[in-house]
């Protein structure tokens, strides 16, 4: 890729990740990004404001895609959330190795919150607050 300030790559963000995304971005979903580097779309998206963690799936027309992926001007790719619940421990080509239980940490700023995970039915442990030990 030589020369390419005025080649864009189109992706398209579903879900809420527009909602993440740097202010610059957040017109709406449909965004014209300019390649002016070789880049991977991992890059790309964490430079636009969101998080690696929070992507689901990359793709191209039927093909899935990884975090390598380099963009190629002109091209449009979909990019999608984390799927809520149980469909997030799938496997997938962006985490073929999904964790087996959904599991939160919870520190003592959020200890309110904490409470209500546990009426939710969440399992969690708070530690070692000034050396005493609490559990919930």
């Amino acid at each position: 890729m030589s020369s390419c300030k005025d080649e864009h790559l189109q992706l398209t963000l579903h879900g809420d990740l527009a909602d993440l995304l740097l202010r610059q971005y957040r017109q709406n979903t449909e965004i014209r990004y300019p390649l002016s580097r070789r880049a991977s779309i991992k890059d790309i998206l964490e430079a636009m404001g969101i998080p690696h963690t929070e992507i689901g799936g990359i793709q191209k027309a039927a093909q899935q895609l990884d975090f390598s992926y380099l963009p190629e001007p002109g091209e449009k790719l979909n990019i999608y959330p984390v799927p809520a619940g149980p469909a997030a421990l799938q496997p997938s080509v962006l985490r073929p190795d999904p964790p087996t239980e959904i599991r939160f940490l919870v520190d003592i700023n959020v200890a309110r919150l904490a409470v209500l995970l546990r009426m939710a039915g969440f399992l969690f442990v708070l530690l070692a607050i000034a050396g005493v030990w609490y559990f919930f």
